[in-house]
This record gives structure tokens, sequence and C-alpha cells, in this order.
């Protein structure tokens, strides 16, 4: 584990409430991760179309965003900058963060960066080329447009798969606007769309990243069309902000770092044997393995009622009088036996139920 995560693993360990201790939980590597935090600077000199493209960028990644509205002097590409990110990133746990600003060699630049274990991986510079804010929209983008909505990221053009810095900036986007692994639209909790297309960079002209911003309008009849299991006609709008941007400079970290943040952190989930999944929805079956019991000493370590014990006393009972009264039987026909049998003369004496004499005669 990396030191500094090492360290709030230390801290969780010896906190003393739970509170305490799921926030530090909170800021460990997760396996699967959410929406990540970002941060919103304002730089010492920002211009018009900064400070309106900082405050829209606001409403898109509200409640997931910080905004920093006082003003500070930070040179994003140089060793002080750097940490100055990484300080503000450690302090206030966000690994995302935007920095706008307005210089006479830089004039209308916006810095996208992100981190890992508080340090700078990937970093990149744009300028404003021409911006149109939400409130020229006002109308329309505020039945789109809500605090916590997750919008469609919908990406044009082959350089976001080629050059280096589109394929920073698709990462950042996705970063910035939530991890969109599905497939398929859900028109119910997501009503809008963020467009982004690359312009490659000609001898001319440096590459450009055009966004647009597009509400999906409902039609009458949609809600039933969606019912039926069939995919209703969709109607875009244009809903702002719409923005054409030049990529300028971009920075990679210490590879080591960057390396890190690609690894998956370790899952302390046991594995679970003999299980299988129904055919049902959400149902699973366990196979459970029981060893031999003896059943005799089952019933011996079984605790039995009053009732129980009087029965079981009442059968020994009797079956010990059904004993004895048998063994009086036994000595009994012993001792009625009182002849004996010769083999020579074929003569054979004992009791014939008369008086002794041998001889049944009448008086």
């Amino acid at each position: 584990m990396d030191p500094a995560f090492a360290e709030i693993y230390a801290k969780s360990k010896r906190a003393k409430s739970r509170r305490a201790r799921k926030a530090l939980q909170a800021r460990l590597p997760q396996a699967e991760e959410g929406r990540k935090p970002s941060m919103i600077i304002y730089g010492h000199s920002p211009s018009l179309a900064v400070k309106e493209f900082l405050k829209d960028l606001t409403r898109l990644t509200s409640p997931h965003c910080k905004l920093f509205k006082k003003k500070n002097q930070i040179s994003p590409f140089e060793q002080t900058g750097i940490q100055s990110f990484e300080f503000l990133s450690e302090k206030n746990d966000c690994p995302l963060f935007v920095f706008g600003d307005s210089l006479k060699k830089r004039p209308d630049t916006l810095t996208f960066g992100r981190l890992f274990s508080f340090q700078l991986t990937d970093m990149v510079e744009l300028t404003i080329k021409s911006y149109s804010p939400i409130f020229e929209f006002a109308e329309k983008s505020n039945t789109f447009v809500s605090p916590g909505s997750k919008p469609y990221l919908q990406f044009n053009g082959d350089a976001f798969d080629g050059d280096v810095g589109f394929r920073m900036l698709k990462s950042l986007m996705l970063d910035f606007f939530g991890p969109s692994s599905s497939e398929t639209m859900c028109l119910t909790t997501s009503n809008y769309v963020l467009s982004f297309f690359a312009i490659p960079a000609t001898s001319k002209l440096p590459a450009m990243l055009a966004i647009r911003t597009y509400g999906v309008e409902q039609t009458p009849g949609m809600v039933d069309t969606m019912q039926a299991g069939q995919v209703p006609p969709l109607h875009l709008v244009e809903i702002g902000p719409s923005a054409l941007l030049s990529i300028n400079r971009t920075f990679t970290g210490d590879p080591d770092v960057v390396k890190k943040s690609y690894k998956l952190p370790p899952t302390h989930k046991t594995k679970r044997k003999n299980i299988s999944h129904s055919f049902i929805p959400g149902q699973i079956e366990g196979r459970v393995h029981v060893q031999t019991q003896d059943i005799d000493a089952l019933e011996r370590k079984t605790r039995k009622g009053k009732a129980l014990k009087g029965a079981e006393e009442i059968l020994n009972r009797r079956a010990k009088e059904a004993k004895s009264l048998m063994k009086e039987g036994d000595s009994e026909g012993e001792d009625m036996d009182g002849g004996a049998y010769e083999s020579d003369s074929g003569s054979f004496e004992g009791y014939n139920g008369s008086d002794g004499s041998g001889s049944d005669s009448d008086e």
C-alpha cells in the first residue's frame, strides 16, 4: 500500500468513533469508485469568460464539487504550482481540479488536472476561443439541468483514440462527469447530453475541442412507447453551455505514480464456496456439508421436558418388572423338573401330575 494511504489506514484503525472510522476509510482506494469530487479554483486575474465557464461547470458538477472563490496566484506548470495543487487536494480530499486564469501571455486559460495519492498524474491546459454560457439558454436549460443529474457523454472523432492530448482529455471528462459504463439510456434520470468534438491540428490551427450541450426533449406518447418496449424518437435541443477550446500544453507526472494509479486495490472479501445463483433473480442457492452424527449421543445431549422424563421412567420401570418376572418363571421351571432319563432301560421317572404313586386308580 502507498505510504500516504497506509497512514490513513493506520489512523482508521485508531479512530475512536464509528463516524471518524468511516470517513477515513472512504479516503482509501476503492475497487468500484463512484463520482469523484473536484475543486474549482479561481486564479489571480480570471477574465469574464473564465468566470462564466467555471460558474457553469460548478452547476453541471454540483454537488460533487468545491468552489474556491478566493483568488489564488498559482502557476500550474511550475513546481510551486504543482505543490499547491497537491496541498489543496490532500486538505479537501479531491482528486480532480480545474484552475482558471487569464494572463497577458496566456489569456483565458483553463487547466484540468488529476491526482492520485495526492500526487499529480496528468494535466491539460486549454484556451477559450469562444464561449456561450448557460444564461443565454436560460429558458431551456432550467428544465433539463438540475443538481446531481448525470449527463450522457458523447465523444466524436478518431483523435480521442489516437492523439495523446485528446486521450487525456477524454479520461479527464469521464472522471469529472462520472463513470459511464452503461450502453443504454434512462431518460427518467438523465435528460441531457454532453457532446465533445475532436478537431485535429493542422499546419495553421492548433488542435481544438468543441463542447455542446443538448437536452432530450420528451415528445407526446414517449412514455407509452417506452412502456411498450420500443425505442422512442429522441429530439435534442441545444441548452448550453457551448465552447470552443484549443489544446496548449499537457503534463504527465511520475511514471511510478501513474503506474500505481492503474492498479486495483486488493479486495478483502472471502471466497464463498458451494454457492450457485438460481434462475430467479436475486435468489442464491447454497450447499451445506454436514458430518455424520451419532443419534444416541445427540439424544443424551438434548434437554428433555418433565413429561418426557416421566414417561421414560415409567417405561424403564415396566421393563425391569418384566425382566424380574421372566427370571422368576425360569427358576420355578427348574424346580419342577425332578426326574432323570435313562437311555439303556428306556424308562423315565418324573412328575406325572398325580400324588407321586406312579399309577392312576379310582377309589
